[in-house]
């Protein structure tokens, strides 16, 4: 279990030193300034994500994230259960697959609850403020 917390972790802030890399930049007028007149107006977007909002770039984030970190659990769960399959017998092999499906089957129901409350407060958020 501590491999894979570790390894959790370690994805997580990969991901999170990634993000900047992946930012939106607009350039936006300011109509008091003398030296735009409002009419040249650029806005530059990033073509890998063809989001130009935090929103869209938030939305995007979360989505990997969940699909990366359920992939991750899925694939821990089945390879706990081959171990659990090809332990002849051994009370301790049997225990550890077990355990180990344990966390998978946990960490499946904490990814799903997650996504679900996170789209719930969103959802309202944009009932609120719309």
């Amino acid at each position: 279990m501590p491999h894979l917390l570790t390894s959790y972790v370690t994805l997580a802030a990969v991901w999170i030193l990634l993000l900047p890399s992946q930012a939106q930049a607009a350039l936006i007028p300011d109509p008091g300034n003398a030296f735009t007149s409002g009419a040249n107006t650029t806005r530059l977007t990033n073509p890998t994500l063809g989001y130009n909002n935090i929103e869209g770039i938030w939305n995007r984030f979360l989505a990997t994230a969940f699909l990366v970190f359920g992939a991750i659990a899925l694939i821990y769960m089945i390879w706990n259960s081959i171990r659990y399959i090809s332990s002849n017998g051994d009370p301790k092999k049997i225990q550890e697959a077990r355990q180990g499906i344990i966390y998978s089957s946990l960490a499946i129901v904490i990814i799903v609850t997650a996504y679900f409350i996170i789209n719930f407060i969103i959802g309202a958020a944009e009932l609120l403020f719309n």
